[in-house]
């Protein structure tokens, strides 16, 4: 798989920050792609909606567990309160944001798995309102 890359854009029709990511993500990728994010969305007052489906994460379970207790985007107050709903493949992918939905949830933050966008969406737009 080839290295990650990711795009943001701006859906302002429906209030969203879009993220698409490909390729195989590292730890430091991953933050830099979450950081870039949450702060888009906070500075718009957005939801983010990320489609994860063409990249795979290479970082230990460990890492998943810490990652929203230290990276800064998941404590700021601006940040941590943007509702996140992120679109996986079926498998191992969707075991492990499972797990990571799970672990943000304990921590009281916004973020869902879902295996389709459609299912994302309706998500992202009830817990808006």
């Amino acid at each position: 798989m080839d290295k990650g890359q990711y795009t943001i854009t701006l859906d302002h029709e429906r209030g969203l920050v879009r993220v698409y990511a490909q390729g195989e993500f590292d730890g430091k990728l991953g933050e830099e792609l979450i950081t870039n994010a949450r702060k888009k969305a906070a500075e718009h007052q957005y939801n983010i909606l990320c489609d994860v489906r063409e990249s795979r994460a290479v970082v230990s379970l460990g890492d998943w567990y810490f990652l929203p207790r230290r990276l800064a985007a998941y404590k700021n107050r601006e940040t941590r309160t943007v509702r996140t709903a992120i679109v996986v493949s079926t498998g191992r992918q969707e075991k492990v944001y499972r797990f990571f939905e799970n672990v943000t949830s304990n921590l009281g933050l916004k973020i869902r798995i879902f295996l389709h966008e459609e299912d994302a969406l309706e998500w992202l737009v009830v817990s808006s309102k």
